[in-house]
């Protein structure tokens, strides 16, 4: 098992290093936008709305970290999953980094979760957008989320309760 779970993170660690945007954005990615409820979803599901999730709590964990010398907040993508869970909720987890292709300072993470034995949702949706500090630890900006809405004639990402 725990040959496993260090070889889902070397996968992950690996697609990190290996994963560039291919576009350059002008303002800082976490940033508010009127775009953001298009920018969360995906052209083929409707997007009517997500929750901007508080990150004072994991930023004060990864500080906390850093200072006993942990290494995961160095690791952009574990950062991220302390706040998605690990785990797999459902059936799919799909993890997707991008970082500008001129820096490795920023980088924006969007973990999609689909699969769930549930008869109203789906699965989840988180989009992160974290910094890299000047000691190598990773704060979070930002955290957009809703959970995929799924019923007969509609499926949809919403933050508020599936019908």
């Amino acid at each position: 098992m725990k040959k496993a779970a260090l070889w889902f993170l070397g996968v992950i660690l690996l697609a990190v290093l290996l994963t560039g945007q291919t576009r350059v954005e002008a303002r800082p990615p976490w940033s508010l936008q009127p775009q953001d409820l298009a920018d969360f979803g995906m052209s083929a599901i409707e997007v009517r709305s997500v929750k901007s999730l508080d990150t004072t709590a994991i930023n004060s964990e990864v500080n906390q970290a850093a200072g006993k010398g942990e290494k995961w907040p160095q690791e952009a993508v574990l950062v991220a999953l302390k706040i998605v869970g690990q785990g797999l909720k459902g059936s799919t987890k799909i993890i997707e980094v991008r970082t500008p292709p001129e820096s490795q300072e920023t980088v924006t993470i969007t973990v999609t979760e689909s699969g769930y034995l549930d008869d109203s949702i789906g699965g989840e949706r988180w989009r992160l957008w974290l910094s890299k500090g000047v000691d190598d630890t990773w704060s979070v900006k930002r955290v957009l989320w809703a959970q995929l809405c799924q019923r007969p004639g509609g499926r949809y990402y919403a933050a508020e309760k599936c019908p």
